[in-house]
């Protein structure tokens, strides 16, 4: 349990969860601190599922969670779920996003990750001093930035101090 109270997400004003016949009627909310949580509690039980996420890298860990019994839920939201991935790692969650779309199952992903962000079919809804908007994967900042930075690097890291 946290111990911390967050502001309810004003995005959630902006969602409609549709229940589809083919859908499983169950969803989770995965945050790192979550998943830790998650770790720890089936280790202090005693569990040997807790003790194997233990000698996995986050990243293992949280690809593992999400192949296992989550795999068939109805609804996936994930909040900035990179923060645990590697590039092959992030690559390995599209393709499942992927298989779980071809299902008919949804997943809502909050993400700094062009990687992510560039899911099949998604729609891209991008958040900034403008509210809302929906918008296409070449059109984000994020994306341009990344670009810009893969081809010239110390275009960024000059500005750095030091």
């Amino acid at each position: 349990m946290r111990d911390h109270v967050e502001a309810p997400p004003e995005l959630s004003e902006h969602l409609q969860i549709v229940r589809a016949a083919i859908t499983n009627r169950s969803g989770f909310f995965l945050r790192a601190e979550t998943m830790h949580e998650n770790m720890a509690y089936l280790m202090s039980v005693g569990s040997m599922r807790g003790h194997h996420y233990a000698q996995r890298s986050h990243g293992e860990m949280f690809v593992d969670m999400l192949t296992g019994r989550f795999m068939d839920l109805g609804l996936w939201i994930l909040d900035e779920p990179e923060s645990a991935l590697s590039f092959t790692a992030s690559l390995t969650l599209l393709q499942l996003i992927r298989e779980r779309q071809r299902k008919g199952l949804q997943t809502v992903m909050a993400t700094h990750s062009p990687i992510l962000a560039r899911a099949t079919e998604a729609k891209i809804v991008e958040v900034g001093d403008w509210g809302l908007r929906e918008s296409r994967w070449e059109d984000l900042d994020m994306v341009d930035h990344w670009r810009r930075f893969l081809h010239d690097p110390q275009r960024y890291l000059r500005y750095l101090g030091g």
